[in-house]
């Protein structure tokens, strides 16, 4: 490896070895069946010191890169060809990735709006990398802002598809197939990273025109260009494992398992919400490792966002029964994380202030179910189900061991009593403000979130019901029956 290709700018622009010599360093000291694998991942952000984080996303890996004095490099372990899909603020973006390589980029922070004029490659696949990162400028915004593309009608969305699948094929004949510079592995992934972000932009339409009945194979049968091949199921879902290392092709199969999911919850009425879920993924894919990959996927957001509330049985029979073993873990890695916050364990504690200044600690519920509302006033969808919570108050009016309790993370205190006096919101209010131990404790990551705390001050519910769904009620009235 050439030590020009690991060049860095530094701050005034001019080209630096420090990168070099950290990456020759520690990789001397690894051995070498280690070091085959070791994929560096380093660069700048131009015209920030700030601490900022690059996130990064594989199949099975996600994590954050830090970004200190406007510097970024880490080291992770690829064993296989991939693409690591990279978000940094409002940019996204793909690399094409080969075990053991040292790939750098540098782009402008206070560019972004021009961001692909200021990206730059060197080191491994810089050619590579280039041509993927101009395919997918030109299948995301070659045609306009992506609201705008999704609400289109149907003949005017087809048209513009056919435009975007003509370009992406004239890029890819004239830029990247049938030349010697790039790897056949790598021609294959372009045609499929093009192919399926056009499928994806179709399933998503779809999903969005929630028309139950819209068929995306309507518009398909528009499409110029080749396909690779692929085997469909019933389900109409093109089934390839291996291209599971193309981002376009996992956001494909994550869209059409939710078109999948939402025809099948008009011809099926499965009572818990995680069940059809899992159920959809059994019955339109057939590819056992398309299976796994489609459980995991699922169960790795849940845990990233909801912790293991309502899947407890589901992640741990999958762990027992997958033979992947990056995806258990991955998987025990976020179980690990969500340590005490189970059902049944000990809820952690909080002292924190009501409308009057008053302090209340969870110890003062002690003997009493809690209905834990966690909210704020710019979040309009916690304000929407302000009226269904009403109802389910004023309906266990009569049942005192049963206490409803607000919590805000609002920024501006006084915002939150002003809505919570205007809006005469009963129960009890508490004030926790933004980034506290409160939502640290409780890892709360979304609003509306809403808990359920037994009468020891034990865990029921970590990602309890809304209460405008049909099953709080019967949750609640269990709870006072028993």
């Amino acid at each position: 490896m050439k030590k020009t290709d690991l060049w860095q700018f530094d701050k005034g622009g001019r080209k630096s070895y420090l990168l070099f010599f950290v990456f020759l360093i520690a990789h001397c000291s690894l051995p070498q069946e280690l070091v085959a694998n070791r994929t560096v991942i380093a660069g700048q952000v131009l015209g920030t010191e700030n601490p900022a984080k690059l996130i990064y996303m594989t199949e099975h890996q996600d994590g954050q890169i830090s970004v200190t004095d406007s510097i970024f490099h880490t080291e992770l372990s690829i064993d296989r060809t991939t693409m690591i899909h990279l978000v940094y603020q409002s940019q996204r973006w793909d690399i094409y990735v080969e075990p053991g390589d040292s790939i750098h980029l540098v782009f402008d922070h206070y560019d972004l709006l021009n961001f692909a004029k200021s990206l730059q490659y060197t080191g491994d696949h810089a050619l590579e990398n280039q041509a993927l990162f101009e395919l997918r400028n030109l299948l995301n915004f070659g045609l306009g802002g992506e609201l705008d593309f999704y609400l289109v009608a149907q003949p005017a969305f087809r048209e513009r598809m056919i435009e975007l699948e003509n370009s992406a094929n004239e890029y890819l004949r004239s830029k990247v197939l049938n030349l010697p510079r790039f790897s056949p592995t790598f021609q294959d992934w372009a045609q499929a990273y093009a192919s399926f972000s056009i499928d994806y932009h179709l399933e998503k339409y779809a999903l969005g025109q929630q028309e139950i009945h819209f068929d995306p194979a309507s518009i398909r049968t528009l499409r110029n260009g080749p396909e690779p091949s692929i085997a469909k199921d019933s389900s109409g879902l093109k089934e390839n494992v291996e291209l599971l290392d193309v981002t376009p092709y996992r956001m494909y199969l994550r869209y059409a398992l939710r078109n999948n999911h939402r025809a099948n919850l008009l011809k099926h009425h499965l009572p818990d919400q995680n069940e059809q879920l899992l159920w959809t993924i059994e019955s339109a894919l057939r590819d056992p490792a398309l299976k796994e990959y489609a459980k995991f996927n699922y169960f790795r957001g849940h845990l990233a966002n909801g912790g293991l509330a309502r899947i407890e049985d589901e992640v741990y029979e999958f762990l027992e029964h997958s033979k992947n073993p990056q995806y258990k873990a991955r998987l025990q890695q976020q179980l690990e994380n969500w340590k005490g916050l189970f059902t049944g364990a000990e809820a952690p504690p909080f002292a924190l202030p009501d409308l009057g200044g008053l302090q209340k600690n969870l110890g003062d519920f002690h003997g009493r179910y809690l209905y834990v509302d966690v909210w704020a006033t710019w979040c309009k969808p916690c304000r929407d189900e302000f009226p269904a919570l009403a109802k389910l108050r004023a309906h266990y009016r009569d049942h005192p061991d049963l206490v409803f309790l607000g919590i805000s993370i609002d920024k501006n205190k006084e915002a939150w009593k002003e809505l919570v006096l205007k809006l005469e919101l009963e129960g009890i209010q508490l004030f926790a403000g933004p980034q506290s131990s409160f939502q640290q404790d409780y890892r709360i990551k979304g609003i509306p979130h809403y808990l359920l705390i037994d009468k020891q001050g034990k865990l029921l519910d970590y990602s309890a019901p809304l209460p405008s769904s049909e099953e709080i009620r019967m949750v609640l009235d269990d709870l006072i029956e028993n």
